[in-house]
């Protein structure tokens, strides 16, 4: 093994600038690659489709709908209004048109169940136009907080939160949809009007996903500043400090070029490979430092 190292060792040296330049240029085209490199917050999609543990949620989702619905609180301090309750029907409609989504359950698309002579009537719980008097507003209030089927799930017993219910297409990724969601409910909710609530595993992972994302452009930076502090205190040399160093970015670009080159993407826990391949290379060159060898008169580190 030791002349294994050695002929390997004897052979970069002899052909220094085209390794360099080579190395170079692989680190630069992975790089250019990493530009690509996707974020999976789906957790169904982290596991091989035609793996045993994997295959059952797909199965359940295109044979079921999809079973984690995405879950919209909306709370105000007068829901029964025509302002709000316009919003709530915009909110449902515009949802309900979008490309990915399945179902949408709301106050104004759900139906209402009322006795007339010899029979019911099935109609809408919230009637198209709304009423614009108070008294039939408040009529409309007291009927919906009377539908047992939907007080306390889709209306709070106070009457002034209500929820959304948004079923995705199990064929359409429900991370990026789910930003659109977001987006669509804070655009026609906005903070002045109504305080919004987000639930389901989608929108958990996506904060998540946000908080990693920032987390992973603060701490590449913040750990490869520690390492070289560690580094320069170690050995005192700038040779010591900057070929350890570049070993380490070279890897985790590599890594994640090769990453974006096969279609793997990120997700949340292979986001912390960059971080965990800079604390193991460092301790792996910080031990070469000490070990480095003696080739015809040159000190290979």
């Amino acid at each position: 093994m030791d002349t294994l190292l050695d002929r390997l060792a004897n052979f970069i040296l002899r052909f220094r600038i085209p390794v360099i330049v080579g190395t170079l240029a692989l680190v630069g085209g992975a790089l250019v690659l990493t530009g690509a490199l996707s974020f999976e917050n789906d957790l169904t999609n982290w596991v091989d489709q035609e793996a045993t543990i994997g295959r059952l949620p797909h199965y359940i989702n295109q044979t079921f709908g999809n079973t984690t619905p995405l879950l919209i609180g909306i709370e105000t301090d007068a829901l029964f209004t025509k302002a709000n309750l316009s919003r709530l029907r915009r909110l449902s409609n515009t949802l309900a048109e979008a490309d990915g989504v399945r179902d949408v359950f709301s106050l104004t698309t759900v139906d209402a169940i009322s006795p007339i002579p010899y029979g019911i009537r099935v109609g809408p719980l919230v009637p198209n136009p709304l009423p614009d008097d108070p008294a039939g507003l408040a009529a409309l209030k007291e009927k919906a907080l009377g539908e047992k089927s939907y007080t306390g799930r889709l209306l709070s017993a106070d009457g002034r939160a209500t929820l959304v219910v948004v079923t995705l297409d199990p064929d359409r990724p429900s991370d990026s949809l789910a930003r659109d969601i977001r987006r669509t409910a804070e655009k026609i909710f906005p903070s002045e009007t109504a305080t919004l609530y987000f639930s389901g595993n989608t929108f958990l992972l996506n904060a998540v996903a946000d908080i990693v994302t920032r987390d992973f452009v603060f701490l590449i930076p913040l750990v490869t500043a520690l390492i070289v502090g560690v580094l320069f205190v170690a050995f005192r040399r700038l040779r010591g400090v900057m070929l350890p160093l570049f070993t380490v970015l070279f890897a985790v670009a590599l890594t994640m070029g090769i990453m974006s080159l096969v279609r793997v993407p990120l997700n949340v826990m292979s986001s912390a490979v960059p971080v965990i391949l800079i604390c193991l290379l460092y301790t792996s060159d910080a031990a070469d430092e000490e070990d480095s060898v003696d080739l015809g008169g040159r000190r290979i580190i």
